[in-house]
């Protein structure tokens, strides 16, 4: 994968960010690297590497699979006293929808094995375009 190529996907996913609600993840300066010469602009590999995983940690946070296994922490942690939970989507502020509404998680599993497999062969720079992520 050419640094071309990187570029292009980090402007995709950029506008990923945008549509989801997730401007900050589209900002260049959180994936820029320190050195004792000053902050530089991380090379287009790592870049996406580090927009590729801040994506994983989105798709966790909405996963049913991730909010189970929470509830099981909980549960180890209190000796099985566990509350029931109800996952309620905030108002948004200054608009008419002032109503909290209930909503269900999906099953975001296959989507992030997916990623993470992208991601790994991203790091080890033997990206296959054969390998499915066409579905």
């Amino acid at each position: 994968m050419t640094d071309g190529e990187r570029e292009e996907l980090i402007e995709f996913l950029r506008g990923e960010f945008y549509e989801m609600g997730e401007p900050e993840l589209a900002d260049f300066a959180d994936y820029t690297i320190e050195s004792a010469k000053g902050r530089f602009r991380a090379e287009p590999r790592t870049r996406l590497l580090k927009m590729l995983d801040a994506f994983e940690v989105v798709i966790a946070l909405e996963d049913e699979a991730t909010f189970k296994w929470t509830v099981g922490q909980i549960a180890e942690a209190t000796d099985g006293a566990v509350p029931s939970f109800r996952i309620l989507a905030t108002p948004d502020e200054g608009t008419a929808d002032s109503e909290a509404r209930t909503f269900e998680l999906q099953n975001q599993s296959d989507a992030r094995s997916d990623l993470r497999e992208l991601i790994d062969k991203i790091r080890r720079d033997g990206l296959d375009y054969t390998s499915g992520f066409d579905k």
